[in-house]
């Protein structure tokens, strides 16, 4: 478990959580054939293990493959994508590899750069931070927000807040007033 989250940031699902290795902000997942990395706040996860590394570029945008002529983007979900290989794939629409998030009642699609992940159970797109989106980011704690509602976005359907960092962010009420809600 990281010093300070509630829960441990979970790759493969709640039996293998990430844990501190004593290195700075350093997260390491013991299920993986190549150490998942959290290099500081402003540079989330790399996974070494793919044939291209999983880097996000800092908190303006989202998770990229960059052997995939599409972007992946992580979403902000308490549990990020996991490749098709491992016992709970996500795959990517239009290639070997579709996006699905097991805790949400549609499919979440990739559709191109310009689009990242669209829930289609929803009337507009969940676009991750730093891309053409109808999210906003508004504060240290890393909010997505949705634009044109009056409080923190939580869709029902998931068990946690939406945080940049896909991290658990559960002081965050949705039925209080204001776009940051605490």
């Amino acid at each position: 478990m990281v010093p300070g989250l509630p829960r441990g940031l979970d790759h493969k699902g709640p039996p293998r959580p990430f844990i501190h290795e004593g290195l700075p902000r350093l997260l390491v997942h013991k299920g993986l054939p190549r150490v998942l990395d959290h290099e500081g706040p402003p540079r989330p996860f790399i996974h070494e293990g793919l044939p291209r590394d999983l880097v996000h570029e800092g908190p303006p945008r989202p998770f990229i493959h960059e052997g995939l002529p599409r972007v992946l983007d992580h979403e902000g979900l308490p549990r990020p994508f996991i490749h098709k290989g491992l016992p709970r794939p996500f795959i990517h629409e239009g290639l070997p590899r579709l996006l699905v998030h097991k805790d949400l009642p549609r499919v979440l699609v990739h559709r191109g750069p310009p689009r990242p992940l669209i829930h289609k159970g929803l009337p507009r797109p969940l676009d991750h931070e730093g891309l053409p989106r109808p999210f906003i980011h508004k504060g240290p704690p890393r909010l997505l927000v949705y634009k044109g509602l009056p409080r923190a976005f939580i869709p029902k359907s998931l068990p946690r807040p939406l945080d940049h960092e896909g991290l658990p962010i559960p002081f965050i009420h949705e039925d209080l007033p204001g776009p940051l809600a605490h």
